[in-house]
């Protein structure tokens, strides 16, 4: 049987909950580091989407790159300039608010676009999306991949995920399921561990959950045996719990993606022989 959370706090490791270890290390197998709190990992796909109804289409990405002249009217707090070997990207204003993603999106899975594209498969998706929002280094850029899914999904009025969050359909499905399993009472964690809090979800509408929620890194239930957390710049997340619940929570809610297996990094995405 899986160690409850009794178990596992007063074993002699240390708590993942309580030292702000909730992501593994790029390099680090993904299961290794959650070994003896879960014994499954699943990384699940940030969806794209459409706006139900609409009759505007406008950003793709949530991500805006920056020219030259628009960087000179940004505030003055940035202080970084675009040049040959850095490029600026900034929050597109264009794209989608909360409110009409809980309203009107409808999800896309990047199988959808994969199907009809010479995007190959995941990995590649994952490349394509990054390299969108410039967060690969050079070598590791492909921006064959990012143009091909760019005018793809502008041809079909698509628009990206967010990076570096867990998304508002994701969102969505994690409220579904944390109330039909009875696991209202949920911990939320920032970026930096400065701002965790414990709220219960049971209390709060989805919108509500949603508006609480959104922006945060890092979501557990209380009795620690489910965990969604998510690293800068990804397009996807990884849910965490014993492997007969992880099981249940992916085929019921949907959730795209893989299993990890012994040897799956944060870095699944490259190459093996492209790693540094």
């Amino acid at each position: 049987m899986p160690k409850s959370y009794l178990d596992i706090s007063t074993t002699t490791m240390e708590n993942i909950f309580d030292t702000n270890q909730l992501y593994p290390d790029y390099e680090e197998p993904i299961k290794d580091h959650f070994k003896g709190y879960f014994d499954s990992v699943y990384v699940s796909f940030s969806p794209f989407f459409t706006i139900a109804n609409s009759d505007a289409f406008n950003s793709v990405s949530s991500a805006k790159l920056v020219s030259d002249e628009e960087y000179r009217l940004l505030p003055e707090a940035v202080e970084l300039s675009p040049n040959e070997n850095r490029a600026i990207y900034v929050r597109d204003p264009q794209y989608p608010d909360n409110t009409a993603i809980v309203s009107s999106a409808k999800p896309v899975k990047w199988q959808q676009i994969i199907d009809h594209t010479l995007i190959s498969n995941f990995a590649e998706m994952s490349l394509a999306l990054r390299t969108s929002i410039g967060a690969l280094r050079r070598e590791y850029e492909r921006t064959d991949l990012r143009d091909i899914l760019i005018d793809q999904t502008s041809d079909l009025s698509v628009y990206h995920p967010i990076e570096g969050r867990i998304n508002v359909l994701s969102l969505m499905q994690m409220y579904e399921c944390l109330k039909d399993l009875h696991k209202t009472t949920l911990v939320v964690t920032d970026e930096f561990f400065e701002d965790r809090k414990v709220i219960d979800i049971g209390l709060m509408s989805l919108t509500q959950f949603v508006t609480e929620v959104h922006g945060y890194m890092y979501y557990f239930t209380e009795d620690r045996t489910v965990l969604f957390t998510i690293e800068w710049d990804s397009f996807f997340f990884l849910i965490c719990a014993d492997h007969d619940l992880l099981a249940h929570i992916v085929a019921r809610y949907r959730f795209e993606g893989f299993y990890c297996d012994a040897n799956t990094t944060h870095d699944w995405y490259l190459d093996a022989k492209q790693k540094r």
